[in-house]
């Protein structure tokens, strides 16, 4: 290497120059911390080796290696385009999120756009949040300014397919060219004639991911849609849907699978170990009779809801469907939740009513049940009335009526339960704060340890929150509260109320029923006895056999039965169609039937029977795969700014406290509490979800690289005195040090972090770390008087590179006398065998020149000269294969003995040494 490339090499710009050069006549000395920063920030931002994964390391993830295998495979042979299609249960967001995060880690994902059912965005905000460190906003009809706006300040996005299809919303979509674009539950996208599938092929995305259980659900077509958004080119699907139509057995599956396996990657539960490990789960539903004035109440208002959903239904009200929901299931929550609702109600319908001239008429037209195109004033008039009307008849026989006595039965069970088992942790859901706040304050007065959990707390209560719960008993959580958390410390979910959505109920159960659970799981229904939720549990229990077993095609399931429609508005048409009959909720159970058997055909037919094997490469074997570990480096990165920041509170063995310095509040850090805590253990943190998980990517610590980066020349002074023990004392008063990165190859290329001192009487060093002694500078004045430049040193650094390879010879001499010795054994008896197959090739080709000059041979000769033929044209055949191995093995002995070493050009930081 030329003296000129590497002063190059290390000023970069004139700018990294200049610095060093007015620093150096100024005669100031730094900290040696910020050389090591500089050191620590070069190594963590650098580029990664491709074949080096970071995520499985640094996400609060437990991952199974077919996830980890699914991930390599993606990013290494796929190049980012793929379809995750592995069997339900098995954790495809998992394996999306460790992708992604590699991608980001290795700067080749910016702008990001995350593609989900509506229902699924918080869900995948916190999940990537949580396990991932990757904070991402979620943007639907909530934003408060232009959609444009929006993703011109955020480059990356969680959003539903039902907004993000939207006319007026997908251009924006459209126009941005994203790095990677993530699409859950893809088997949306089958159809080419859709919004669905339009949106997604007419996003620019460079990487894409279509995850989905069914690929194939009920034609090969939509297979090679999906396939055709993931690689244009990669199928004909007319031409292609025509030959399988036609033909489809082994050799056609077999065409297939080359063609998907570049493209696909699908793990199957009975391939994988470990993913059934989890402990079993069993329900309880405890009936909670109602009094006969409550049974009365609950006629009156289901009368009621069922003729407003009638007007409603025909007028396409949405608004006042959900209200009418709504309303049916507060009733079975609690008296308390129903008549706060509708007191609010009605207080709005009277300011309404009041200033009718001042109001909004589409904004009227969501209180009533009505056509939004009967706004004239007299109708609505007429319509606001007798809404307040009902309203005010309800609420006075409300006033007769006791609560529903939900409460005394949770009592009864609770001090059974923890008479039995004092460690039972309780995670109670409703749907209603009126509720919630009723449950807690009982509760409490009963002497039980309570938490209260709901949306709207900001990121340091909840985690305060889920601290004393792993420490108390009870934790008293609304569905918005509970999105995204993990909480398997705790074994009993309560349903205290039903929610009418399926997944709903899974979600909730899924918060304990999960990976890292080791008690069985106990799920308490509170059922209202001759309600909706009666006949609802008994349906979820017969058909989805839901609170027994984890139900992974519960959302395709649902998705058949529901359609355009979400399930609880199915439930809500079912319980109108059969209220007051003897069908109860007939419509409902036929519905969940004839879905159930459309997702059993869909899965008949898909890969699970197909016999095509589609599994990823390594998949319970991770021998192949290198893992990111630098671990230590990440450590000592945090600690290093923590101390350069003086931003560190507290510490001890299993985690820390920190807060953020003023000037690091920006981006993804501005949505942290003001105190943080963390920890560098992975079992800690799957154990304490509250807690931070300080990886290489969380925000703290790549907010802190990106501050560091003014330039990587340092100074310090050092006393000869602390070097003695390592013999720096033998070095001049003047030294450069710097950490590069040595290129050397033997059998295969290599890479090595090294750290060379140079000085200006000739001499240097070469250490494969920082030494130790290095750490503490000398406590001197700061300013020291010394003509010290770098030029000098430039001349010196032609000799590193024989240095080294000598070194590396050294190293390598025995293991390359090893290999003579075996290459000679292998070479004499390939040789050997090359011999003996040329002698036994002479004899028969002797006997059948013989047999051949004679011209009357009787039946046996003829056979035996067939026979002789055959026997020469093998041993020809093995012989020229055993000669080309022969040549083969003198080739790579010789390549592996080709061994050369060279300094790479990246120099990560420099240190002005003064020694005294």
């Amino acid at each position: 290497m030329s003296n000129k490339s590497l002063s190059n090499g290390l000023f970069s710009n004139n700018a990294s120059k200049d610095l060093f050069l007015n620093k150096d006549e100024k005669g100031w000395y730094s900290s040696f911390q910020d050389f090591r920063l500089s050191v620590f920030s070069k190594i963590l931002s650098r580029k990664f080796d491709k074949k080096v994964l970071i995520s499985p390391v640094s996400s609060r993830t437990s991952a199974f290696p077919h996830q980890i295998s699914t991930c390599e495979t993606v990013i290494n042979r796929m190049s980012g385009r793929a379809i995750l299609a592995d069997e339900v249960g098995l954790g495809k967001t998992i394996e999306a999120g460790m992708i992604l995060t590699e991608y980001i880690l290795r700067k080749e994902a910016s702008n990001v756009l995350i593609v989900v059912p509506s229902g699924l965005t918080e869900q995948w905000k916190e999940e990537l949040l949580d396990k991932f460190n990757i904070t991402i906003p979620v943007v639907d009809g909530r934003v408060g300014y232009s959609l444009n706006e929006f993703l011109k300040n955020n480059s990356m996005v969680v959003t539903s397919l039902a907004y993000a299809k939207r006319e007026g919303y997908r251009d924006s979509f459209f126009e941005k060219q994203w790095d990677i674009v993530i699409v859950d539950e893809a088997h949306h996208l089958k159809n080419v004639n859709t919004m669905n599938y339009k949106f997604v092929k007419s996003l620019k995305a460079k990487k894409i991911l279509l995850l989905t259980a069914t690929p194939l659900q009920n034609s090969l077509t939509e297979l090679f849609n999906l396939v055709n958004l993931v690689s244009p080119h990669a199928i004909n699907i007319a031409e292609m849907g025509k030959r399988f139509a036609k033909n489809f057995n082994k050799k056609t599956i077999n065409s297939l699978k080359s063609i998907l396996k570049s493209l696909m990657v699908r793990s199957r539960r009975s391939d994988i170990r470990g993913v059934d490990e989890l402990p079993p789960r069993k329900a309880e539903t405890l009936g909670v009779s109602l009094s006969e004035d409550y049974l009365k109440l609950y006629d009156r208002v289901s009368r009621y809801a069922i003729n407003g959903y009638k007007k409603s239904v025909t007028n396409n009200n949405s608004s006042y469907i959900f209200y009418l929901m709504t309303l049916q299931r507060m009733l079975t929550s609690s008296k308390g939740s129903f008549v706060s609702s509708l007191r609010k109600r009605k207080t709005r319908l009277l300011e309404i009513k009041s200033n009718l001239n001042t109001f909004n008429p589409k904004e009227v037209l969501d209180f009533l049940p009505i056509s939004k195109k009967k706004n004239n004033k007299k109708t609505l008039e007429k319509e606001l009335n007798l809404e307040i009307d009902s309203i005010s008849e309800i609420l006075k026989e409300c006033q007769s009526v006791s609560d529903v006595n939900k409460m005394d039965v949770l009592l009864r069970f609770l001090r059974k339960l923890y008479k039995k088992d004092k460690t039972s942790k309780i995670l109670i859901f409703t749907e209603f704060l009126k509720t919630q706040d009723t449950i807690c304050e009982i509760l409490k007065k009963s002497g039980f340890d309570v938490q209260i959990y709901r949306g709207g707390m900001s990121v340091h209560e909840k985690n305060e929150i889920i601290e004393n719960f792993q420490k108390g008993q009870i934790l008293v959580s609304t569905e918005a509260g509970s999105e995204g958390r993990n909480l398997q410390f705790a074994n009993v979910v309560v349903n205290y109320d039903l929610p009418w959505n399926p997944m709903k109920i899974e979600q909730r159960i899924g918060r304990v029923h999960r990976l890292g659970q080791k008690k069985e799981v106990l799920i308490v229904n509170l059922i209202a006895k001759k309600t909706i939720e009666d006949h609802l549990v008994k349906i979820l229990e017969k058909k989805l056999d839901l609170f027994k077993n984890t139900i992974g095609e519960l959302e395709t399931i649902l998705g058949y039965m529901a359609s355009e429609n979400d399930p609880e508005s199915v439930v809500m048409e079912a319980f109108v169609d059969s209220y007051g009959s003897k069908r109860k909720l007939k419509k409902l159970d036929s519905s969940l039937d004839s879905s159930i058997k459309k997702v059993d055909k869909s899965l008949e037919s898909s890969f699970a029977k197909s016999g095509i094997d589609l599994r990823p490469e390594n998949l319970n074997n991770l021998e192949n795969i290198k893992f990111f570990n630098d671990g230590e480096i990440v450590e000592l990165a945090f600690s290093e700014f923590l101390d350069k920041y003086n931003c560190l509170k507290d510490s001890d063995d299993f985690e820390l406290k920190f807060s953020i310095p003023h000037f690091l509040k920006e981006g993804s850090l501005r949505f942290f509490p003001e105190l943080i805590r963390g920890t560098f253990s992975k079992d800690i943190a799957l154990s304490r979800t509250w807690i931070d998980y300080l990886t290489i990517n969380h925000p703290f610590l790549t907010s802190s690289i990106k501050d560091v980066t003014e330039s990587p020349l340092s100074f310090s002074v050092f006393k000869r005195s602390d070097l003695k023990e390592i013999g720096f004392d033998t070095l001049s008063n003047c030294c450069v040090a710097f950490f590069s990165k040595i290129r050397w190859s033997y059998k295969k290329e290599n890479f090595e972090d090294v750290f060379v001192i140079l000085t200006d009487s000739n001499d240097f060093l070469i250490l494969d770390k920082i030494p130790d002694s290095l750490l503490w500078p000398a406590e001197i004045p700061c300013r020291i008087s010394d003509d010290f430049s770098l030029e000098p040193f430039f001349n010196k650094i032609d000799s590193i590179e024989d240095t080294f390879l000598s070194k590396k010879k050294n190293a390598f001499k025995h293991l390359v006398e090893l290999e003579d010795f075996r290459f000679n054994n292998l070479k004499s008896r390939i040789s050997d065998a090359i011999d003996d197959y040329k002698m036994e090739f002479n004899k028969i080709h002797i006997k059948v020149m013989s047999l051949s000059k004679n011209h009357d041979l009787n039946e046996d000769q003829k056979n035996e000269l067939i026979k002789l033929k055959k026997e020469r044209t093998s041993i020809l055949t093995k012989s020229s294969k055993l000669k080309k191995d022969l040549a083969k093995l003198e080739n790579v002995r010789s390549s592996r003995r080709d061994f050369s070493v060279s300094v790479d050009l990246d120099v990560f930081a420099v240190l002005k040494m003064h020694i005294i």
